[in-house]
């Protein structure tokens, strides 16, 4: 899913920068479809409604969403709690009252369509190549090298999400680190979930399936290096949420679940743009924050306050800035 709506405050002044990539996205998909000669259109969703963060009081420019229309910032308390029922979301959500943010699924197809389009354009992918280290020559980047052999470049873009800082060859290591994020998917046939739904402590996103629809409920946000594995602890939080935005799911068959690494940086803002090295763009993070009980950052970065936080476009993102 490609949906700019932040997660929690802390994650607000990030809005313009998701709302920027997400306005390129269907001129990617034409330029993809017409390369490939293959379908790969992602499915517009109308206006997300999203549960939020219910209660942050951050104002509608900030959030990226822009006033209800007209009809739903009147309804009394008494519509609101009638219209949460029949969606069967839990009175603590806001379900029903965000308006404005666009977002996009994307399909299986969407991704042949790129490997296709790749393949065209005559670019050849390598799966099970482990990049170990940046090739250097008179501080110009030249290529990598992986456990059994080598390939020259004259710009490489380094996009190894958490695994970033453990490529060897850069004079300052890319300071990024890994947040382990357990997920769970749940049969959802009995709800009538239709949107993305938002809190401070976890998120819904339902989709559809062959059979049944499948609601998939995350996440953590754990500092437990590279171990990647669920326990009892993490899905007990995610349970505990996912209840408290769908009441409903307390009986949900449970059908997978799952978990993997995200990356995290210093100041919990991504990296995007050129290193010192010539020729060696960085791309990695950012960490969706939140600030749950459950959500263990480490040592957290400086947070950001809506009312005087802004954006200014991708310098202060770049590698070379941290």
């Amino acid at each position: 899913m490609l949906s700019p709506a932040p997660d929690s405050p802390s994650a607000i002044p990030l809005v313009p920068l998701g709302r920027a990539s997400l306005n390129l996205y269907p001129q990617f998909v034409s330029e993809v479809e017409e390369i490939s000669g293959r379908a790969a259109r992602a499915a517009p969703r109308r206006r997300d409604r999203s549960a939020l963060f219910g209660g942050c009081g951050a104002p509608t420019e900030h959030t990226g969403c822009v006033a209800p229309r007209p009809g739903i910032a009147d309804r009394t308390a008494a519509h609101r709690r009638s219209a949460q029922a029949r969606a069967g979301v839990g009175p603590g959500s806001a379900c029903g009252g965000v308006d404005g943010i666009r977002e996009f699924r994307r399909s299986a197809s969407s991704h042949r369509a790129v490997l296709a389009a790749a393949s065209t354009s005559g670019v050849e992918l390598r799966s099970d190549a482990n990049v170990t280290r940046i090739l250097e020559e008179a501080g110009r980047c030249n290529g990598v090298a992986t456990d059994t052999e080598t390939f020259g470049a004259s710009n490489v873009v380094l996009a190894a999400g958490a695994f970033s800082g453990k490529i060897q060859g850069i004079a300052a290591p890319i300071a990024v680190r890994p947040i382990r994020g357990q997920m769970v998917a749940l049969n959802g046939s009995d709800t009538r979930l239709r949107h993305v739904l938002r809190s401070e402590r976890g998120y819904l996103v339902p989709r559809a399936g062959a059979s049944a629809q499948r609601i998939v409920a995350g996440s953590t946000l754990e500092d437990a290096g590279f171990e990647k594995r669920v326990t009892p602890g993490g899905l007990e939080g995610i349970f505990s949420a996912a209840q408290e935005l769908v009441p409903a799911l307390a009986g949900a068959e449970v059908l997978d679940t799952w978990c993997g690494l995200r990356p995290d940086t210093p100041d919990h803002l991504p990296l995007l743009g050129p290193s010192e090295m010539t020729g060696l763009t960085i791309a990695t993070g950012p960490l969706p924050q939140r600030d749950s009980a459950g959500a263990d950052h480490g040592q957290a970065g400086p947070r950001m306050d809506y009312r005087t936080t802004r954006f200014h476009g991708l310098a202060e993102l770049r590698p070379a800035a941290v």
